[in-house]
This record gives C-alpha cells, sequence and structure tokens, in this order.
C-alpha cells in the first residue's frame, strides 16, 4: 500500500503541473475511490481471517 500511496502522490504532482488538470483530476478521484475500495476489502478479509483463527 506504500507503494500505492507514494504513487498517487507522485500523481498528483504531476496533475498539479499539468494543462490539462481538470480531466487528470478526475482520474484521480477515480484511483482514490478505487484505493479506497481495496483498503475496505483488505480490512475485511483480515478481520474474516482473524476470526477464523479464534472459533
Amino acid at each position: 500500500m506504500h507503494n500505492v500511496r507514494r504513487s498517487l502522490e507522485q500523481l498528483r504532482r504531476y496533475i498539479a503541473g499539468c494543462e490539462d488538470r481538470d480531466e487528470l483530476q478526475e482520474v484521480d478521484a477515480l484511483l482514490g475511490v478505487a484505493l479506497e475500495e481495496v483498503r475496505q476489502k483488505i480490512q475485511q478479509k483480515a478481520a474474516h481471517e482473524h476470526k477464523e483463527t479464534r472459533d
């Protein structure tokens, strides 16, 4: 996840310097949503695995 976060930060710096900022900001927003979905799935999987080890 650290690599993904670093890549998003690089993307945001790139977007800040571009003329086509509006389109790229939309891409950034979509990537942010996708990243949050992945985080939630990872947390759910970890919680499920933790529950199985307790049972």
